[in-house]
């Protein structure tokens, strides 16, 4: 669907405790390309930024 939109790489968000997650998607060919911090409360946590061109 991205592809069919004109998109040419997909975005996705990780938290970074998230192992499972972070092994699947760079699996499935995803890199980190950056990071979000955000806070909940007090609690202050990180996503991890993760994409894959689509070819």
């Amino acid at each position: 669907m991205a592809t069919a939109w004109g998109a040419d790489e997909i975005w996705l968000g990780v938290w970074e405790n998230n192992h499972r997650a972070l092994a699947f998607y760079r699996r499935w060919g995803f890199q980190e390309v950056g990071e979000h911090v955000f806070k909940i409360g007090e609690q202050v946590d990180r996503d991890l930024i993760l994409a894959k061109p689509l070819l």
